[in-house]
């Protein structure tokens, strides 16, 4: 009998995901994560182990997800950088820590409620994107190592919410109404500047606004506080105006008109390549975003990637996803965005 383990969060996701490996025909394990805050979540996972029938592993990860996600969020935004801690999360924790648990237990696969698929062409293995366009988490997945594709199981790839919903209330769990979690899993209430402020108190630093041409306009107190595109915040200045730059090393953010925010391509480093990543390609530049066409070439180790239309607000410390068609090729970290102020 094949053998899995499986990511198990309480949740819907993780709770339809069992039912499925099970039908499958799997000798189900689940392993769930204790990565910050109270056990409450471990418990919750532990309950709906024991109603669906399979053996439950509770991993205390708090230390090494302050270590590998919280800290590297806090330093990328003192930076003057916006990270997304999901991205490095799903890569240096929870599927490096499924793998892990595989290896030690002597188990073939692991899985997780992730909605993606992963597809083999000629040989090499992809994340794919999800059958339900508004749930597809590809991007999120884009630096989890290739070497784990083989091994990896997605149950949900090819269902819509509602059904997975549909199947965990098969299986009698109260979480098939549980509503999605639309938030960073360690910031109170999506606070961010809070949460950093608390964490890191020399984040607050006063500090020069500037426009384009290098003139201070007004004073920040903290870079920490704006993202690339920002508008809201900013104050009065007789027109709109936008974040269009952030110098950690000056402690400085510049501000200027809508137009300066576009750029026809970007530049990226810590590359993770499935596939081939050079010539055409559609590129995520966040998670929100439409993959949009493009052209890409590695040099020196980075992506240089030039867009077929100037996208607005290319943001240093985002994941850029990567993508031929429906498959991911790779993942990179964006660096700087490319040839601004493009009219």
């Amino acid at each position: 009998m094949k053998t899995v383990v499986v990511g198990m969060s309480g949740g819907v996701d993780s709770t339809a995901a069992v039912v499925l490996l099970k039908k499958a025909g799997y000798e189900v394990q689940g392993l769930t994560l204790w990565l910050h805050g109270s056990a409450e979540g471990a418990q919750e996972a532990a309950k709906a182990a024991e109603a669906l029938g399979i053996s439950h592993t509770v991993r205390d990860m708090r230390s090494e997800f302050e270590t590998k996600v919280q800290v590297p969020f806090r330093e990328a935004y003192l930076r003057g950088e916006t990270p997304n801690p999901c991205v490095r999360c799903n890569t240096e924790i929870k599927f490096a820590a499924l793998a892990r648990f595989a290896d030690e237990h002597g188990i073939s696969h692991i899985a997780t409620g992730h909605y993606a698929c992963v597809r083999e062409v000629d040989g090499t293995f992809f994340f794919s994107k999800a059958a339900d366009p508004k749930k597809d988490q590809t991007y999120f997945l884009s630096q989890v190592s290739p070497q784990l594709l083989p091994r990896i199981v997605l149950p949900l790839g090819s269902l819509s919410k509602p059904e997975v919903r549909a199947i965990a209330a098969e299986a009698g769990r109260a979480v098939a109404e549980k509503a999605d979690s639309q938030e960073i899993c360690f910031i109170p209430d999506n606070d961010y500047i809070s949460y950093l402020e608390k964490n890191v108190p020399d984040a607050v630093r006063e500090g020069k606004i500037i426009d384009e041409n290098g003139y201070m306009v007004g004073l920040h107190s903290g870079i920490h506080r704006y993202t690339v595109g920002q508008r809201k915040g900013l104050g009065a200045f007789g027109k709109k105006v936008f974040v269009t730059a952030i110098n950690a090393a000056e402690n400085t953010v510049t501000i200027g008109e809508n137009s300066a925010l576009f750029s026809n391509g970007l530049v990226a480093g810590n590359l993770n390549m499935f596939g081939n990543i050079e010539g055409e390609i559609e590129v995520k530049i966040r998670s929100a975003a439409p993959a949009v066409p493009a052209v890409c070439r590695v040099e020196d180790g980075r992506a240089h990637i030039t867009f077929k239309e100037l996208q607005r607000a290319v943001t240093p410390g985002q994941t850029a996803a990567l993508y031929r068609e429906n498959l991911l090729v790779g993942g990179c970290v964006i660096e700087a965005p490319a040839f601004r102020n493009i009219k």
